[in-house]
């Protein structure tokens, strides 16, 4: 049997349902406290929620807590602006 290798956890700055522009809608978790984040690898999501998300300073903030947490930050697409 092999060990898990990722559980995926989709957080937004407040928790609740989140929709994708291909009309996907995502059930998300609010950001958890930078202290208890135990996140491996933390990805921003693209799309047209970037540009609210670009000023968005609780977001900004959480981002610069975890950093040194995590082993990796990244960004898919347009999430490179966030």
């Amino acid at each position: 049997d092999e060990p898990e290798r990722y559980r995926v956890t989709a957080v937004s700055t407040f928790g609740g349902e989140v929709h994708s522009s291909s009309g996907m809608r995502l059930q998300t978790a609010a950001l958890p406290a930078p202290e208890i984040c135990a996140f491996d690898t933390v990805l921003v999501a693209g799309g047209p929620g970037v540009l609210k998300a670009r000023h968005d300073l609780q977001l900004h903030n959480w981002l610069r807590a975890v950093q040194p947490r995590v082993n990796r930050i990244g960004s898919v697409c347009t999430g490179a602006y966030v």
